[in-house]
C-alpha cells in the first residue's frame, strides 16, 4: 500500500513538473508579410554589351568588372522581388539586362551557365531619390526576351512617381545586371526589396 502511494506521488510530481515546463514554452510566430526595407544592390557606371551565347558561363558573367555590373547573391528566403532604379540625370535613358543562374555550379560540379532573365528599358523622371539622384519613372519590359518577361511594372508616369518592377525569381539565386545602353556620364543605381 505504501509503495502504491509513493508511486502515485511520484507520478503526480512528474505530471506537475511537465505541466510547469509546458506553461513556459515560447510559441514562435511570424508576420504574414514581414517588412523588408529597400536594399541598395549597387551601381553601374560603364556600359557592357549583351553577352554572346559562348560568353554566358557563370564564371564569365560574374567576372565582369564591378563598374559594369550589379551582382547580387540572392538570400535563400527570397522569391518575389521588387526593383527600383535611380539615375544621376532627369530623363536619363538606359537599357538593362538581368542575367540569372540558380547557382555557380550544377549538381555534378560543372560550372553553371547564366540565362537572360529580362531586358528593361528605363527612363528617368523628376522625382529625387534617396541618393539625391532621380528615380526611374518608366520601366518597359521587352516581352519577347528573357524568362521574366511577363511580370508586373508598377508605375504612374503621368504623376512623375517612381516605377517598380516586380518579379518572381523562381529559385534563381545569382543575379547580374548590366547596362547595354547607359546614358552618357550617368550612374545607374538599383535597389530591391522582397517578400
Amino acid at each position: 500500500m505504501k509503495r502504491a502511494i509513493v508511486i502515485a506521488l511520484v507520478a503526480m510530481a512528474a505530471v506537475f513538473a511537465l505541466g510547469m515546463l509546458a506553461s513556459n514554452v515560447v510559441t514562435y510566430t511570424t508576420e504574414v508579410s514581414p517588412i523588408v526595407p529597400w536594399q541598395a544592390l549597387g551601381s553601374i557606371t560603364v556600359a557592357e554589351a549583351t553577352q554572346a551565347a559562348n560568353a554566358s558561363s557563370y564564371a564569365t558573367v560574374w567576372a565582369l568588372a564591378d563598374t559594369k555590373t550589379i551582382k547580387w547573391d540572392v538570400p535563400g528566403d527570397v522569391e518575389e522581388v521588387e526593383f527600383r532604379f535611380q539615375s544621376t540625370g532627369n530623363a536619363d535613358s538606359h537599357v538593362v539586362e538581368m542575367w540569372v543562374a540558380a547557382s555557380d555550379y550544377v549538381s555534378d560540379g560543372q560550372g553553371d551557365v547564366m540565362t537572360l532573365g529580362a531586358i528593361l528599358t528605363l527612363t528617368g523622371g523628376p522625382l529625387v531619390g534617396t541618393h539625391s539622384n532621380f528615380f526611374i519613372k518608366t520601366i518597359a519590359v521587352t516581352a519577347s526576351e528573357g524568362i521574366f518577361n511577363t511580370d508586373d511594372v508598377i508605375e504612374d508616369d503621368t504623376q512623375d512617381r517612381y516605377a517598380i518592377w516586380r518579379t518572381d525569381l523562381r529559385g534563381y539565386k545569382k543575379v547580374v545586371l548590366i547596362c547595354t545602353t547607359l546614358q552618357s556620364s550617368a550612374t545607374l543605381y538599383c535597389e530591391a526589396r522582397w517578400f
